[in-house]
Parts: structure tokens; sequence; C-alpha cells
């Protein structure tokens, strides 16, 4: 062997398998042979941007990012595309092609014109209306020769306008065995178009519905027997909410095989219908729930004590309190009652008022949780003597740690140590908005410092941690810091935050970590 090029294909193949798609194209550009072992994972996952004009403000053309790629060529290679993404439009012909194992097809949004100015130095959409009708048209024609698909996400918005009813009979009549509906930016539709929507959701198993719609009342009339998962984040539009809460929260209540509902509230009230819902065990299967961007104050008493035993809870809200410390042991009583036995992922880090003492109290008691994100912990809380964690299978912790001391910093992080399986580690800032700083971390705060004499050398048991965070929590490391991360973590990937107020030093820190292809965010 003298050189690449005498690699084998088997082995080729294999090194394939553990490089970014940016190096697999660089190693099969080396020789015909290598191009060949490697095309079927070249061509798996294609994207296409279309090379019509595209026009912005003042008449300005952008150029394609890349020469477009000829439907020959992609025909020719159609055979191994499973995932395709369409930046469009396109000429006619991409849209006549067959793709015997396509399993995800994704319509991309283009925010661009594709038609030059009225002459009034201004863009008229309508101008384009002709253009993304036939874009739409030909979106159909293309689903309905490639019955394989599985999951289809489509981008709406303006310029181009909603397919029309066609366009989703399509779907609803020639996906064999489809299974996530993914569709964001809709707007205003005919109810026929509406019927055609509903009905082609009716046969996946999930759907993640970012819009702005209208309900219909056939509706009503829909079963939903396949649909499992549902993630519903309907955005109110110029005319307000026309699918309104109650009209979501009857649909869902007759989609009884949920296994997962992700229901976003957006600035409204959470119904008393849902809890209702949860009391009368309307999913006798749901094991994930997700809650969010109501801006009513929930207590977590009322709220826990009509949760299934679920696998997976997420809540956001603003407004989540503890009404008061009176009731914080019936409350977390319920909280633990009916979560803490079988969850394995808790996200509360937008729940604001759930305290710090509850996040340990989580620590303390959930043996199979794998992943927990809260507000905050305040080391000051942490007793392991008589308290110690017991979330011994953590892989995930994001939560801001406050200190006061370096007692309470010796505490934090002999806590961390206790986590062995941990894999990412985040103390950082940078989730919350300054609104939402200010408000709820009002006053100077201390936060835990990823320094050697703070601690951080306690942290050598986790070995297994591939990221960390500790954004906007004014650090000041040092390059030793940085090599005992080096020599302590092997697995290291990715570090987000600043490691100094310096700007210079901080630099020089983070080419430190690109020499060890580390990224830094």
């Amino acid at each position: 062997m003298t050189g690449i090029s005498d690699i084998p294909q088997e082995l080729i193949v294999m090194i394939a398998d553990y490089l970014s798609r940016k190096d697999r194209h660089r190693l099969a550009s080396t020789c015909r042979n290598h191009y060949q072992a490697l095309i079927s994972r070249l061509w798996k996952e294609l994207y296409i941007e279309s090379d019509f004009p595209h026009f912005w403000s003042k008449q300005h053309q952008i150029a394609p990012v890349k020469p477009i790629i000829t439907s020959r060529r992609v025909e020719q290679h159609a055979p191994y595309v499973h995932l395709l993404r369409l930046h469009g439009p396109f000429q006619q012909e991409y849209y006549a092609l067959k793709f015997p194992r396509l399993h995800t097809l994704i319509f991309l949004h283009d925010f661009s014109f594709h038609t030059p100015c009225n002459g009034a130095e201004r863009f008229d959409s309508t101008l384009d209306i002709p253009m993304w009708h036939d874009v739409h048209i030909n979106n159909a024609n293309l689903i309905r020769l490639n019955p394989t698909i599985k999951n289809l996400q489509i981008d709406l918005g303006r310029p181009n306008p909603i397919p029309s009813a066609s366009f989703w009979e399509a779907i609803s009549t020639t996906l064999h065995n489809p299974s996530r509906l993914c569709v964001s930016g809709f707007c205003p539709a005919s109810s026929n178009t509406l019927n055609s929507f509903w009905k082609a959701c009716n046969i996946f198993e999930e759907l993640d519905i970012k819009v702005d719609l209208n309900t219909t009342e056939l509706l009503s009339q829909l079963d939903f027997p396949r649909l499992r998962r549902i993630a519903l984040n309907v955005v109110p539009g110029w005319g307000g909410l026309k699918f309104d809460i109650q009209e979501q929260l009857a649909w869902l209540r007759r989609c009884h095989n949920l296994t997962k509902l992700d229901w976003k509230l957006t600035s409204h009230r959470l119904p008393k219908e849902f809890m209702e819902a949860l009391e009368q065990r309307t999913w006798p299967h749901l094991e994930d729930l997700s809650l969010g961007d109501f801006h009513d104050s929930v207590d977590i008493r009322t709220l826990s004590s009509r949760l299934p035993s679920l696998r997976r809870f997420r809540l956001r809200s603003d407004q989540f309190q503890l009404r008061s410390d009176q009731v914080y042991a019936l409350s977390f009583t319920a909280f633990q009652k009916q979560l803490f036995g079988k969850i394995r992922v808790l996200d509360m880090a937008h729940s604001f008022g759930f305290t710090s003492r509850m996040s340990l109290g989580v620590l303390e008691e959930c043996v199979h949780l794998n992943e927990f994100k809260t507000f905050v912990i305040d080391a000051e809380d942490i007793d392991l003597e008589s308290r110690p964690w017991v979330c011994l299978n953590l892989k995930r912790l994001e939560a801001l740690i406050k200190v006061e001391s370096d007692e309470s910093h010796e505490d934090a992080f002999d806590a961390l140590s206790r986590l062995t399986h941990l894999e990412h580690l985040d103390s950082g800032l940078d989730k919350l908005t300054v609104s939402e700083i200010e408000k709820h971390l009002p006053g100077e705060n201390n936060y835990l410092q990823w320094s050697l004499d703070s601690g951080l050398d306690r942290l050598s048991t986790l070995t297994k941690l591939r990221t960390i965070g500790f954004a906007d929590t004014d650090q000041e490391m040092t390059e030793e810091e940085l090599e005992w991360m080096f020599d302590s973590w092997p697995l290291l990937e990715e570090v987000k935050g600043e490691f100094s107020g310096d700007d210079g030093y901080h630099s020089a820190l983070v080419d430190m970590l690109h020499e060890r292809h580390i990224s830094h965010v």
C-alpha cells in the first residue's frame, strides 16, 4: 500500500462512517474507486437549491449558493436518496423523478421573489402567485410518484401562498405508511383546503403543527386512529387566534392514543378542562407531556395531582409559582408522587417558581432520571450527608448554580462529582433573556466558578463529559484550567461560554480548544 488510493473499499466505507459530510466528499474526490465505494453515502441526503433568479429589495438579484445539480444527475443517483431537501422553485423535470428509497421529503420556505419588480421599484407578491401555484401542483406530483415517504416537512409563508386542496389530497391518497408531518408558517385558507389538510393529518402517527389556521367542521368527524405524537403551536395571525384553545383541546381529547403531547398555549390560559382531561385519563398511554408559554399562574399541587405517571415532563410558564412556604410540603409531595417513580426527563428550566429546594428534591429522589433542566440550584441548600443525590445515571444537567462561599463551592463540586455518567453539564445564563434575568435574578449574584482554586479538580470523576457550559457567569480561567480539562475529560467536544473578561486572553484560550479540535460556542 503506497497511498490513500490503495486503501481497500471496505475500509474506506468504515472510515466514512466516522467523517462529517464535508470530509466524506473530500475523501471521495481522491480517486474514482473511493467515489464508487462512498456513492450511496454521498447521495443519501440530498439538498437542491433552485437556480431561478432571486430578487430582494431594490431589484437586487441573489445568486444561488452553488450551481444546481442537474435533473439528469439526480435521476441517475435517485436510488441512493433517502432524504431530499428542496429549496425551490425548479424546472418541471425535477418534479417527475422517482426515488425508490425516499424516506424524508422537506420543502423549504423561500422568502425571496422570483419575478422582477413591477416597475415602481418595489416587489408585488402577486407577480409570483402563478409561479407558486405551479410549484404546489408540481410538489403534489412529486409526492404521487414517491409513496414511500414517511416524514414530510413543509415550510410555508409569504410570498408563496398555501398549497391548494389537491396538494393535501395527494398526501392523504398516496403515502403508504407515513409517520411524521411537520407544517409551519400556515396562511389563511378556504374551508375546502382546510378539510383536505386535516384529512392529510389523519393518516400520520406524528404531527408537528406551528401554524395560524382555522378550524373546520370536518375536524370533529375525524378520529386520527394512527396519531401517537402531537406538537401543537397555533400562532395567532393578523385576525387573532381562529383555532382557539377550547377547539384545540376538543381536538386533542379525541386523540386517545397519544403517547406524546407538546402543547404551547401562546399567551393563553391553561384550561381547567385540560386538568379534567388529565384526571379522567383521556390519554391512557401518555408518557411524554410538554406544556408551555401560558400566562396564568399554576399551583404545582393542582397540576401535579392530575398528572399521569410520565417518563418525560416539561413545563414552561413564567407565572408558575409555589403559593406559599406553608403549602410547600403538600405541593411537592403531590409532584413527587405523580412523577418521581418513572420520570426520565424533567425540564423546569423556564418555570421560575420551581425553587432550588424543589430542584434538589428531584436530584435526591429520582433514581431513574437521565436528563434534568431547571432554573437554579443554590449551593447553600445542598446537604449530601442527610440528603444525598441518588440520580446516579444522570447524563445531562442544566442549571444555574449560585454560590455564596468557598464552602458552598466545595459542596457543589462534591455533589456534581458523584454524577459519574454525566455527558452534558451546563451552568450558564445564556438560556435566559435579559428581562428574565432582571426579573428572576435581581441584584448581584455569585455563580459557580470553574476554577481549580474553587474545587474544579473534584470533577475528575466525570470522565464521560462531552459538553460543558458556563456562559455569562463571569469566569476567570487560566491555561491551567484548560489543560486540566483536556487531561481529565478525554471525550470533551464542545465548550460554551467566556473564559475571561479579558477578550485577548479569552481568544487565546479558545485557540487552545481549536488546537484540540474542540468546538467553542
